[in-house]
């Protein structure tokens, strides 16, 4: 299996090495077997991506990049394209592939966690999922009888290996205004400007010393460099 991540929000570990390296044997030895979780799988990554509010360029990078992990030939991705597209219609129904799949009863727990981990991916590729892209993930999710606890183990390894993907000096900005790295912008922003705040010389008061007044000056750019870099690293992805 090549190494390298198919997104920003992708889980790199041995264990998902090893779901999508089974998956893809799966696919060779018994096409007949996995299909049903392939045409699911892919249905359900252009639902999540359509329920994100827009598919973007990264959600196509994430789709492609299991096609390429699971080593599918031309005809393999003009039916993975296929059924992505399908899935992002509203009046697609998914709950006959997820039927087909739950009639697969060998290797279920593998095929359900490698189905889970590529919509929980897909739906974080930008960050924390909007509240319409979470609940089409739970019902997903419910479709192939993956529970909450499930659901949310898998959302925090893919939140985990996003933040750890980070540069150190972006992760260390993050920690400077105090939030996450999944915040929206408008939560981003009001933290700068809380910060901003604390930190701004008149809110020192009259005495106040020559030495208090540079710490606050130094703590404003400090946060306001954090900031900028923040945007600049949202902005380049």
């Amino acid at each position: 299996m090549p190494d390298g991540d198919f997104g920003p929000a992708s889980i790199s570990n041995r264990l998902a090495k090893s779901i999508r390296w089974l998956f893809a044997a799966l696919t060779r030895t018994r096409p007949k077997h996995a299909m049903p979780y392939t045409q699911f799988t892919f249905s359900a990554l252009g639902r999540v991506a359509k329920a994100s509010g827009v598919v973007r360029p990264a959600h196509i990078r994430h789709a492609q990049r299991l096609m390429f992990d699971l080593r599918f030939d031309f005809e393999d991705r003009r039916r993975a394209i296929a059924w992505f597209n399908s899935g992002k219609q509203s009046d697609f129904d998914l709950a006959p592939l997820a039927r087909a799949c739950l009639d697969s009863v060998d290797d279920r727990e593998v095929l359900n966690e490698m189905a889970l981990e590529s919509l929980c991916a897909m739906a974080w590729t930008e960050g924390r999922p909007n509240p319409d892209c979470r609940r089409e993930l739970e019902r997903l999710a419910g479709l192939l009888g993956i529970g909450a606890t499930q659901l949310n183990g898998a959302e925090f390894r893919v939140a985990d290996h996003q933040r750890r993907q980070l540069p150190l000096n972006v992760r260390r900005a993050y920690q400077m205004l105090g939030v996450d790295h999944w915040v929206d912008e408008a939560l981003l922003k009001l933290a700068y400007r809380r910060l901003m705040s604390r930190h701004h010389p008149d809110k020192l008061g009259v005495a106040i010393d020559i030495r208090e007044i540079q710490n606050a000056r130094e703590n404003s750019i400090a946060v306001r460099d954090a900031y900028d870099l923040i945007r600049a690293s949202r902005n380049s992805v």
